[in-house]
Parts: C-alpha cells; structure tokens; sequence
C-alpha cells in the first residue's frame, strides 16, 4: 500500500532529515557486516582450539544479530517509501524515484545485493560455526552440547525465515505493496 499524507505536510526539510535517517541506518548496515565478521573470526578461532560448546554459542549470537539487523532493514524499507511518497510533493527532489528505477539492475535473482551481502555473510558464519561445532561434537558428550545443538538449529532455521520474511517485506515496501 502507497503511502499517504496530505501535500501540505510535505517540507524539504523533513525530506532531508529522513534522508539523513537513513544514510545513517546504511552506514550502521555497512558497520554490522564487521562486528559480525570479527565475532564470526573470533568464534571460530576460539572454538576450533577450544570446545565445539564455544563454536555452537555464535549460532544463537548471529540470530540476535539478525533480528538488530531485520529492524534496521524494515526502517530502512519504510524511510525509502515515505521519501519516495514526499519527492511527489517537492518539485526537484527525485532520488528515491531514480533508485527505484535503477534498483532493477542492483538485485541477483530477487534478492537485492545490499540485503544478500548482509543476510549471506550472517547465514554463512551461521552455518560455517555449526559445521565446526558439529565436526568436533562427539556422542559421549555433556548434555549442554545436545541442548546447544537444539539451539543451533532452531535459530539456524529461525534466522533464514527472517531473512526471507525481510526480504520480501522490504521488496513490497520498494514496490509500494
């Protein structure tokens, strides 16, 4: 569904700070892919060198990750609609029309290469720390490592519904759905 508001509310001053909003919520989204490699990198060195327990923590770590992320994303999605709605009423502003035209080019099958990067990096650690974790889980093991393994998988799963849930979520919003 379009967004709506009476013409007379559109300012280009309000355009401008949500614009500024949003710069900033991408460069948050540029700054999460480092946490969540060095938390990736120092999981899985500790880890491998240690127990499988210390791998299998950063499963559940990357899903809280990716609900931080998921926010972001949606308020990214909802700026980008609002701004696209309010260049309608303020004649000379037009970047969000001109993204929206170009974005066909920035997407790898239907997924936009700004949310793959993200979402990709965090499934991947996800699934490289479970795979390690595994490797070095054995059968004889302390009941923790069993509960961890539940855990693991829960959030593995919990965390790629997220991702689809944003990516279509955030697809409608571009499309004014």
């Amino acid at each position: 569904m379009a967004t709506q508001f009476p013409a007379e509310q559109a300012s280009e001053s309000e355009y401008h700070e949500l614009r500024d909003e949003m710069l900033r919520r991408v460069d948050a989204r540029q700054q999460s892919i480092s946490v969540i490699l060095g938390l990736a990198a120092g999981f899985t060195g500790v880890g491998w060198n240690t127990s499988a327990i210390i791998l299998m923590i950063y499963p559940l770590m990357a899903l809280l990750l990716t609900v931080a992320w998921a926010q972001n994303e949606m308020r990214i999605g909802q700026l980008s609609a609002y701004l696209a709605a309010l260049e309608a009423h303020l004649p000379g502003l037009g970047w969000e029309k001109f993204y929206r035209a170009k974005d066909k080019e920035s997407v790898f099958g239907t997924w936009p290469l700004e949310l793959l990067a993200v979402a990709g990096i965090l499934l991947l650690t996800q699934w490289l720390a479970f795979g390690l974790g595994l490797y070095q889980f054995s059968i004889g093991t302390q009941l923790i490592h069993w509960i961890m393994l539940v855990v693991d998988l829960a959030a593995l799963v919990t965390t790629l519904m997220l991702v689809v849930y944003i990516v279509r979520r955030v697809r409608a919003l571009r499309l004014g759905l």
